[in-house]
């Protein structure tokens, strides 16, 4: 997120002109950025069984990917990207004891809201497309993610920076042909930014 202090200012026919970067024109005063994110991934997942299972482990699965924002005003921009997910629990039903491993890869597009320049809230909708699955789920899963970012800079333009988000999934999974899977995971990820002007 940039700030006003940010601004690209040129001065034409005596009178002083806002200019955005990267030559995108913005009415208003404020300079449009963009900022790429190569992340790492760790999803623990807490999903909703049906019917509900005599017990249930959660599981980690790790992955990755990369994101691209885009400032739509001083304090919001909008972010989505491709990411890589990994995702494992098991269960114990009636039918007796079931392992679920699963790997996705995911669209997110969220908005995140920075009051400050090292934080935000984040929030949106997320499509994932399964690309493995031993023994389930099937079927395309989409929800709404919502979570926070922090941001540290290592270098001008390049930071660190840590999101965790809770994720919600709207789909009913199919596992096997009477177990219905509700994505309830959280998403951690992190790596770096880099920020264009």
């Amino acid at each position: 997120m940039k700030n006003l202090s940010r601004l690209r200012v040129c001065f034409k026919n005596g009178k002083r002109v806002f200019f955005p970067s990267l030559l995108i024109f913005f009415p208003g005063s404020f300079a449009w950025a963009i900022d790429f994110s190569l992340l790492g991934s760790l999803t623990a997942s807490f999903d909703s069984i049906s019917p509900a299972p005599l017990s249930f482990n959660s599981g980690f699965g790790g992955g990755g990917g990369v994101t691209a924002g885009f400032d739509m005003t001083p304090f919001t921009s909008l972010e989505t990207g491709l990411l890589f997910t990994s995702h494992s629990f098991s269960f114990v039903s009636g039918a007796g004891s079931q392992s679920v491993v699963s790997r996705f890869a995911q669209i997110p597009v969220w908005i995140r809201v920075s009051p400050i320049s090292f934080f935000s809230l984040n929030f949106g909708p997320y499509l994932s497309i399964p690309t493995y699955s031993s023994p389930g789920p099937s079927g395309w899963d989409y929800g709404v993610q919502l979570g926070a970012s922090l941001r540290f800079e290592l270098l001008p333009s390049i930071k660190w920076r840590t999101d965790v988000l809770y994720e919600f999934g709207l789909s009913n999974l199919l596992i096997g042909t009477m177990t219905t899977q509700n994505t309830r995971d959280i998403l951690i990820l992190t790596g770096f930014m880099v920020e264009i002007f």
